[in-house]
């Protein structure tokens, strides 16, 4: 019973072709990256100063027109446990500062790939730019939780968006997020397969992800 925010990270561009052909290990250290992060500002005495949060973790893929856009929707309580057990409570509109979660985010997702021996196969300009975290309080959470449970169980694209399709190719609807009008997509049959396909997740990998104390355990 507490104000909930809505913090949702989005990897730059420049890396995104080489994250879809390391899906697994680049899916894994961005989920590591970001609850790293966010538990890193907990901790500050200046923002919450707990040693435990609790958040849980989506993981999103697509945009509207199919586009690979990866991102990560985290849902987070406004506050956290002490050491001694005591509830520290957030500000009711503020959680941690993006401008510091965006640069640790990043250097945590760098020095994974370190590690992982492939920061030579990533063009250094992703170092450089800031990585697009936006964060919003979301009252008590609901609305938040039916937002991202749309993309736990669906596909990148329903049946009912589907208008037409035959051998040559598909054509379905989508809502432009400039004017929210709704307008339509025709591409190519085997341009729609790939983008479709590209939406499929490594075998047994886990998108939904709970931390701290909510996690099961």
């Amino acid at each position: 019973p507490c104000p909930y925010f809505m913090v949702t990270f989005t990897v730059p561009e420049e890396i995104r072709r080489f994250m879809r052909s390391n899906q697994r290990t680049c899916y894994g250290a961005f989920f590591d990256a970001v609850a790293g992060a966010l538990k890193t500002l907990a901790r500050d005495e200046e923002f919450i100063g707990a040693t435990d949060i609790g958040f849980t973790a989506v993981l999103h893929t697509w945009g509207r027109r199919l586009v690979y856009h990866p991102h990560i929707h985290v849902i987070v309580p406004g506050g956290g446990l002490a050491r001694n057990g005591e509830w520290r409570p957030s500000h009711p509109r503020f959680l941690v500062p993006v401008f510091a979660l965006s640069p640790l985010v990043r250097g945590k997702f760098k020095s994974a790939m370190e590690r992982a021996g492939l920061l030579d196969h990533i063009d250094p300009v992703v170092w450089t730019k800031g990585w697009n975290v936006q964060c919003e309080p979301v009252g008590s959470g609901e609305n938040a939780l039916r937002y991202v449970a749309r993309y736990v169980f669906r596909v990148a694209i329903s049946n009912s968006r589907v208008v037409s399709c035959d051998d040559r190719e598909v054509v379905f609807t989508y809502k432009d997020k400039e004017t929210a009008r709704t307008r339509t997509c025709r591409l190519r049959a085997f341009e729609f397969i790939r983008r479709f396909l590209q939406h499929v997740l490594p075998c047994g990998f886990t998108k939904v992800r709970h931390y701290g104390f909510l996690h099961p355990n």
